[in-house]
């Protein structure tokens, strides 16, 4: 029996869509906040979230409000000017009214803006995650007015938390007041389920080099198989496997080809995430070359890269956002420019020579995310956020 005490306050998050197959972390932040009870409100059910991510409390307004032409219309004007109907504020209200929540957190900069209306008719304080595109690419949107559209939402909330301190400068050159950021990385990482693995220090003939992301462009993935063709050079039967799904699939296979190294990579679609443990463990280096987008999209901070170096995976990523803060240079891993295969290639080759490089990487790695991104350690922290908060607005 759990000696653990019971909530004793309710949070309500709020977020448009529930819930991408990509945004465990938010899934995550919902369950796992010591003495808080959540509940959800979201406008939309995507990709059978509700299903792959069930919660006993959760209100979707496209799903559970009263069918007709109020719920039409809400979609017609949020298409079209973002903006909320009458008819979609009041379903919330009223779903707020039955649930009685003590904070409200709400899950990326556009959608806290867009529930703005029903966070201006509430009392309780509230708090706002950014997690990376809303924070760099999106008030860039239609000259600007993206940054236009969420200076509004700043004025409410107590409190905004950004991934790095990267994030935190680019909130504060949107408008947001610096003294309401706090630095707060969302989803730490599970170490029952992304454990150490025994690791061989082999030679790197045929070793194995992971990419798990999105297939698109602030992921890098161009930039990687740049440079898997000079690894190839070397090691002629080292694999790169990429696993994701995503926009670029096309223009990764005509890379592929054009590089000549199509026996060597092979692309495997979207990989569940039961079985990503299993994918990380049956690899050696990890790599993640993430790229300031052409429309200035930028990460926060990959969790897949927490993720791989808890299994005792040596990294190879890029200094960008906040991935300084993931893996330390020369420690963990190694860190280059964006968009420079050259020397990404460098490193990997650096990593293949010196299998002894890589246990000890490996390692380090382990323990940067048990001291500073284990999940009960970041739980622990959201939940102190929101108890500042919380005594501070009493």
């Amino acid at each position: 029996m759990s000696n653990a005490s019971p909530p004793t306050h309710r949070v309500l998050h709020l977020i448009r869509n529930y819930l991408l197959r990509t945004e465990t972390f938010i899934y995550s932040q919902v369950r796992e906040t010591p003495a808080y009870r959540s509940f959800v409100m979201a406008r939309n059910l995507r990709e059978n979230g509700a299903d792959r991510c069930p919660l006993p409390d959760l209100q979707i307004y496209a799903r559970d409000s009263s069918p007709g032409i109020g719920r039409s219309w809400a979609s017609a004007n949020y298409g079209l000017l973002k903006r909320m109907t009458r008819h979609e504020t009041a379903f919330y209200l009223a779903c707020i009214d039955r649930g009685r929540p003590d904070l409200i957190h709400a899950h990326y900069g556009p959608d806290a803006r867009y529930f703005l209306p029903v966070l201006e008719r509430l009392p309780q304080p509230a708090v706002v995650s950014f997690y990376g595109f809303d924070a760099s690419s999106f008030p860039r949107r239609f000259r600007g007015f993206g940054g236009f559209y969420l200076k509004p939402m700043f004025h409410r909330v107590q409190r905004v938390l950004a991934m790095s301190e990267d994030m935190k400068a680019d909130l504060v050159r949107i408008g947001c007041p610096a003294d309401k950021i706090r630095i707060h990385y969302p989803n730490g990482v599970n170490l029952k389920v992304f454990s150490s693995f025994p690791r061989q220090a082999t030679a790197g003939r045929n070793a194995v080099i992971l990419n798990v992301a999105a297939l698109e462009e602030r992921k890098g993935q161009e930039d990687l198989i740049k440079a898997f063709e000079r690894v190839v050079r070397h090691f002629p039967s080292v694999e790169l496997r990429i696993a994701g799904e995503g926009p670029l699939r096309s223009r990764l296979e005509k890379a592929i080809r054009a590089c000549g190294v199509g026996d060597h990579v092979r692309l495997l679609g979207h990989l569940p995430y039961e079985r990503l443990p299993e994918e990380l463990c049956r690899a050696d280096i990890f790599c993640h070359p993430s790229v300031t987008s052409s429309a200035g999209d930028k990460e926060g901070i990959p969790t897949i890269i927490l993720e791989a170096a808890a299994t005792g995976l040596p990294v190879a990523a890029t200094r960008h956002a906040g991935i300084p803060e993931a893996v330390v240079d020369g420690v963990t891993g190694f860190l280059v420019g964006e968009r420079d295969p050259s020397a990404l290639a460098e490193r990997i080759l650096q990593l293949l020579r010196d299998p002894s490089l890589r246990l000890r990487m490996g390692e380090a790695g382990r323990d940067h995310v048990r001291e500073r991104f284990e999940l009960g350690k970041l739980a622990e922290k959201r939940r102190a956020v929101y108890d500042d908060l919380l005594a501070t607005w009493k």
